[in-house]
């Protein structure tokens, strides 16, 4: 459905699963229950889909995937770092091991 803004330009009221790509509505295709935004990157350069994506999920490869960094695995102020097949923790001070959960 379209409606004219503000500007005079038409908006787009897409349905659950799509956005407003230029002039039309397009699917997101980021996962299911999730939506997305186009982002302008400037002149003749496409729109960047940016999926929109439920707590505890992070888009990877255009995709809602469950975020394995939420919650944080890492012990001890350890920070998470997702790496595409699971996680790496960095830690801090005298902590070491997959967790930091031993101490140097």
């Amino acid at each position: 459905m379209w409606e004219p803004g503000w500007s005079g330009k038409k908006i787009c009221f897409c349905k659950p699963g799509y956005s407003q790509k230029g002039t039309k509505c397009e699917a997101c295709n980021c996962g299911p229950d999730t939506n997305c935004t186009f982002i302008d990157q400037g002149f003749f350069k496409p729109l960047l889909k940016k999926c929109l994506c439920k707590p505890g999920h992070h888009e990877e490869n255009g995709k809602c995937v469950d975020d394995p960094c939420s919650p944080n695995p890492c012990k001890n102020d350890g920070a998470c770092d997702a790496d595409g097949t699971g996680f790496k923790c960095k830690c801090n001070g005298p902590w070491k091991g997959e967790t930091c959960e031993e101490s140097e």
